[in-house]
């Protein structure tokens, strides 16, 4: 059965997969990151982790077709109406993606370590099966990294990172992404006032380090 097979790993087509995007999206729009990924913009409130969200989700080439926002006040909130009309008040269910349609979840400033365990379930198999089989890109936004749960923050692929953010609590984000903390906080240093950001690329891009999505950052 295995003769004549090479003595390597054999890439094998995966159906579920066949929407996955180039990384090379980046050569000619660096925020248009390649779908389906998984970013966390991580920041003190009001330092612009919406707006960068939403920036992100207009620079998407090919655009998303739905994009869903769960937000702490469905009901209420006026800040997605230039987005989406889709809001909602609990973590959705991997029945409500549909795989043959190119989808953003954005998951605004929730508290995600106060989850109920069916919630928590539904999070952790969105980040970790349905992003990279359901055609769905995630979006997270948090005031701080110790808010994001660990399975979480390792199933990220982007990190927006804000200067005001803790540094102690950055710790995390600097293992993760396979860097030293003081290397961390000497691109952190770059970022001159309190709406910039530093975008730490794990998507497999040669721009890993970018100051506010667009300025490459040679590497550290």
């Amino acid at each position: 059965m295995t003769k004549g097979l090479p003595h390597k790993i054999i890439a094998l087509p995966n159906a579920d997969k066949g929407f996955h995007e180039s990384v090379k999206k980046l050569d000619k729009n660096k925020a248009n990151f390649p779908h389906p990924f998984r970013a966390a913009l991580i920041g003190a409130p009001n330092s612009g982790k919406s707006t960068l969200a939403a920036n992100l989700i207009l620079h998407q080439d090919p655009p998303f077709k739905r994009v869903l926002v769960w937000h702490c006040d469905a009901e209420g909130t006026r800040e997605w109406d230039h987005t989406t009309d889709e809001i909602v008040g609990e973590c959705p269910s991997l029945e409500s993606f549909d795989a043959t349609q190119k989808t953003c979840l954005v998951i605004d400033d929730i508290a995600l370590k106060s989850l109920g365990k069916d919630a928590r379930k539904n999070l952790d198999r969105i980040c970790g099966f349905a992003s990279t089989h359901k055609n769905l890109s995630v979006i997270l936004t948090s005031q701080q990294p110790n808010q994001l749960p660990a399975s979480i923050r390792r199933m990220m692929n982007v990190y927006c990172l804000w200067r005001s953010t803790d540094a102690q609590s950055l710790k995390d984000i600097a293992l993760k992404c396979g860097i030293d903390g003081k290397d961390l906080n000497s691109l952190l240093s770059l970022l001159e006032g309190p709406k910039d950001s530093l975008c730490i690329d794990l998507t497999g891009s040669p721009y890993r380090y970018r100051r506010n999505i667009f300025e490459v950052i040679e590497e550290v």
